[in-house]
């Protein structure tokens, strides 16, 4: 299910920017390629960004049940730190009985340093989440704050 979510919203954002799907070319033939009509509407300040999806992991806690209220303030205490050193641009729940829990946006400058962050999360840890990472370009999210 989280598969077709993310291809949806791909699509989505391809179809918004105007990708579209061409035939392939023989690039064995010395053909000029077609010069470009007008340019592409894509927004000139994208920035790579890193989407955090995190998953019920193997050992799922209701992290709103007074036995765990350790765990959540352990994990929001996360949130909170990674998003005041400028690591997470914002994180929030996913609010349905599904098995995605909760999306975070991350400024890594590497796939292995936004594991790292992800990693140091009280709730992963405890196998409450397990996150999946997945590179993206977005526009500039610099003027996003998250107020506490």
């Amino acid at each position: 299910m989280k598969e077709k979510a993310l291809l949806l919203v791909v699509v989505s954002a391809m179809a918004a920017a105007g990708v579209r799907a061409q035939a392939p070319v023989d690039r064995t033939k010395a053909t000029p390629m077609p010069a470009v009509q007008r340019p592409l509407d894509v927004p000139k300040n994208m920035q790579p960004y890193f989407v955090a999806l995190h998953l019920k992991g193997p050992k799922p806690v209701a992290l709103g049940r007074p036995e765990n209220q350790g765990l959540l303030a352990g994990h929001l205490a996360h949130i909170r730190s990674m998003i005041e050193q400028h690591r997470y641009v914002f994180c929030g729940p996913i609010v349905d009985e599904g098995r995605l829990g909760g999306i975070c946006i991350i400024a890594a400058p590497t796939l292995d340093e936004a594991r790292r962050y992800v990693d140091a999360d009280p709730a992963v840890q405890a196998g409450a989440f397990e996150v999946e990472l997945h590179p993206a370009r977005l526009p500039s999210l610099a003027g996003v704050t998250v107020q506490y």
